[in-house]
This record gives C-alpha cells, sequence and structure tokens, in this order.
C-alpha cells in the first residue's frame, strides 16, 4: 500500500488517532503516516458496513474493520469510519 495514494480518502473533518495523539485533518494525517518507520503494509478487510449518515456529514457513514499488516509483522486491528 502506497501511503501518498491514501491521501485523498482523508477530508480536513477526518482524525487519526495514533498512540495517545489525535490527527486531525488531511495535512496532519499525511504527516503523520509518512512519518512512520514502516515501509510496507497490507491492509486485510474484516468487514465492511454502510449505513445512511447526518447529511451535514454525508449521506453515508461506511465502517471499515480491519488488519493492518507493516512489513509482514506484527498484525494491527484498525477501524476506519469515513461519512460520505
Amino acid at each position: 500500500m502506497n501511503r501518498a495514494s491514501q491521501a485523498g480518502v482523508y477530508r480536513d473533518i477526518s482524525m487519526l488517532p495514533f498512540e495517545g495523539a489525535d490527527h486531525v485533518g488531511t495535512t496532519a494525517i499525511e504527516t503523520k503516516l509518512q512519518s512512520l518507520l514502516f515501509q510496507q503494509t497490507q491492509f486485510k478487510v474484516l468487514s465492511l458496513d454502510a449505513q445512511p449518515s447526518n447529511l451535514q456529514l454525508g449521506p453515508f457513514l461506511i465502517c471499515v474493520t480491519g488488519q493492518l499488516i507493516p512489513n509482514d509483522e506484527n498484525k494491527l486491528l484498525v477501524v476506519f469510519l469515513n461519512c460520505g
């Protein structure tokens, strides 16, 4: 997974909680992702759910749970929420 290719996924209201710190907005999230030491990641989707949302956030709330696997090492459980 190329970290630079993930830029279009995030918005100004996006937040990435990581090791006790919240990284809010596209620029902050991209900066954090680029600073991580691992070079490769794989993402394995475990579940995907979508439902109607508040129209101020977007028509749908999408929740993806999965495993993030950096450098073929230990699996990390992750949850992505997206309104759009």
